[in-house]
């Protein structure tokens, strides 16, 4: 989801970029030397499989008793995906639920994604979003089911667990929540399935890179949204032990990597806490830093690299999400789906992003229509996401 207003006591979710504004995705950002917990990695994860292949909560309609009733009615028809329909009242039904959230309305159109209009009416694009999304899911399903995989053990569980930390997600109904959790959980495991298990010697080569630090200095930081919530750190750590204050100050989705040292790089981090950081005395933490909307208190020390074996979990599941075997894969389910839209979205093609989704019939600079869109099907779709509250290294 979107970033969050927190208390004075509280860690904001809202992670710095790097100088020039940019973030590093999780593949560099391992290059790096970032240690993660195996709770951050599947936060990480969430938050690749929730913007990267969004997919809307509807229920397609797949009966031959349903489909010949919708066709009775074309307007009733949103899309049809390999004969499975789309019908428009339960696209509408969904487009509902995410604009009911008056949270996550406001928090997109903050960060200049936003999904309606003056008039609180879904925008054209946020619509062609979920048509993409749900025809998406509607192949993963049919794959899911084809291939006769089940969801892993705990794996729903971890899910909610990693969204509904977010407190935008009590906007939705439970229902449409449960529905969205079990979607991310199917397409996760279908995207697992085929996967392509590393080698010991890539697990060997990822785990010399990710954890090498030529520098030898550790750093670890406690961030808080507002000046008198750091001179409250400041004194609690003349008395507590920083890594545990860092996680009992960190939100749920952060606590398990909270206070954990990083290899420190000379100019990988933002300009002011690269500066903080290599003047710091090692063990002693320093005074309160000021990046853009947040304070940090940063403590150096000496980097001690976890084992391989403490590691390898973490690593074996980074390794497996650059593999693009599955990308590829579900480039070619795209590709081979045989899919009809409602005129007024678009129609089924190439998108021009290296994929296939339903595109606009007039061009983006022509004025849309009503129940057209101006927004490529490339375009990432709708998501909750768990956001990592580590500071972003530069590229």
């Amino acid at each position: 989801m979107s970033e969050n207003e927190n208390g004075d006591n509280e860690i904001s979710s809202a992670a710095p970029v790097g100088a020039d504004g940019s973030e590093l995705d999780s593949g560099e950002s391992q290059q790096l030397g970032q240690q993660f917990s195996a709770r951050s990695v599947i936060a990480m994860l969430v938050v690749v499989v929730l913007i990267a292949g969004f997919c809307v909560a509807l229920v397609a309609s797949k009966s031959n008793k349903d489909n010949k009733s919708a066709t009775k009615t074309p307007n009733a028809i949103v899309a049809t995906v390999n004969g499975t329909v789309i019908t428009r009242a339960d696209f509408d039904a969904t487009v509902a639920s995410w604009i009911s959230n008056k949270l996550y309305v406001s928090s997109s159109a903050q960060q200049g994604g936003a999904i309606t209009d003056a008039k609180g009416v879904p925008t054209p694009a946020f619509r062609l979003k979920l048509l993409n999304g749900a025809v998406q899911q509607i192949l993963i399903d049919a794959e899911f089911n084809r291939r006769h995989l089940r969801i892993p053990s705990g794996y729903v569980e971890t899910l909610r667990a990693q969204i509904t930390s977010d407190p935008i997600a009590k906007g939705f109904a439970k229902a449409f929540l449960d529905k969205f959790i079990q979607q991310k959980a199917r397409s996760e495991a279908f995207k697992e399935s085929l996967s392509t298990p590393p080698t010991a010697a890539q697990i060997a080569q990822a785990y010399a890179q990710q954890f090498a630090c030529p520098s030898g200095i550790g750093f670890a930081f406690i961030a808080v949204s507002t000046q008198t919530a750091a001179d409250q750190v400041e004194q609690q750590l003349k008395t507590q032990d920083f890594a545990t204050l860092a996680k009992a100050r960190a939100t749920a989705a952060a606590a398990a990597n909270a206070g954990v040292p990083q290899c420190y790089r000379t100019g990988a981090l933002p300009k002011e806490i690269d500066g903080a950081t290599k003047a710091a005395v090692l063990e002693t933490p320093t005074a309160p830093v000021k990046y853009q909307n947040q304070f940090y208190i940063i403590k150096t020390s000496k980097f001690v690299a976890p084992s391989l074996a403490a590691s390898r979990s973490q690593i074996v599941s980074a390794l497996q999400q650059n593999d693009t075997g599955p990308q590829q894969y579900f480039a070619n389910l795209l590709k081979s789906a045989k899919v009809t839209a409602d005129p007024s979205f678009g129609h089924w093609a190439d998108d021009g992003q290296g994929g296939f989704g339903v595109v606009p019939n007039t061009s983006a600079s022509s004025a849309v229509k009503p129940g057209a869109n101006a927004a490529g099907a490339g375009a990432s779709t709708p998501s909750i996401a768990v956001q990592d509250e580590r500071p972003k290294t530069t590229k």
